[in-house]
């Protein structure tokens, strides 16, 4: 049986409602075990920007949100997290910032 695909880099401390080593949401990972190979292969091409809607607007670098393209705002992997009053802030303008970016945000507050 093949081990499943992970973007776990052994530096787990969670920030809140995300991992800054990974970029997975609390519930993503908890989930992870469950999720089918396609799943984890979506959400590890969000964490890369290889699956991307928009620059985030702290960084510039690919970021990805569901209701960006289209799905329902339930399916965005930030609709879980609480919102800081930067993020909420983001989310007036349209425009999410990255995992990373909310990490880091969130690892300083």
């Amino acid at each position: 049986m093949n081990k499943p695909s992970s973007p776990c880099r052994q530096r787990c401390e969670l920030a809140g409602e995300l991992c800054t080593g990974c970029g997975r949401t609390r519930h993503e990972i908890a989930h992870w075990s469950v999720l089918s190979e396609t799943a984890r292969q979506q959400v590890m091409a969000q964490l890369t920007g290889r699956l991307s809607t928009h620059a985030c607007p702290a960084c510039g670098e690919p970021s990805y949100c569901a209701m960006t393209a289209g799905e329902p705002a339930q399916t965005c992997w930030c609709m879980g997290l609480p919102a800081a009053p930067a993020m909420a802030e983001v989310r007036a303008a349209g425009l999410c910032l990255c995992r990373r970016c909310l990490a880091a945000q969130r690892a300083s507050a």
